[in-house]
């Protein structure tokens, strides 16, 4: 077999994709790994209703962790709602 640009190429290719797949293949602690005292501190925030989810923030492609109890997330649902009907009370009586 002769080497050649595009054998070359191709063998690197496999040999990235073989780097970065065993890179990404690692565990993840689970909550039978927690220790004793994480695992009590897990089960308080789960019954919080904690959460946490990936936000984009506008004008950013970058997107962030945002963590929030139920309590918060209800809140800011009733703050949000209480903005569109004070918005569309203005509109209407412009």
């Amino acid at each position: 077999m002769y080497l050649t640009k595009n054998n070359l190429l191709g063998m690197a290719s496999a040999a990235l994709f073989t780097v970065l797949g065993a890179g990404c293949s690692g565990t993840s602690a689970t909550t039978a790994e927690l220790s004793p005292e994480d695992a009590a501190r897990q089960q308080r925030l789960d019954e919080q209703g904690y959460r946490c989810d990936r936000v984009r923030v506008t004008g950013s492609n970058i997107p962030n962790r945002r963590c929030t109890t139920a309590q918060q997330r209800e809140r800011e649902r009733e703050e949000a709602r209480a903005y569109v009907d004070k918005m569309n009370q203005q509109n209407m009586n412009d």
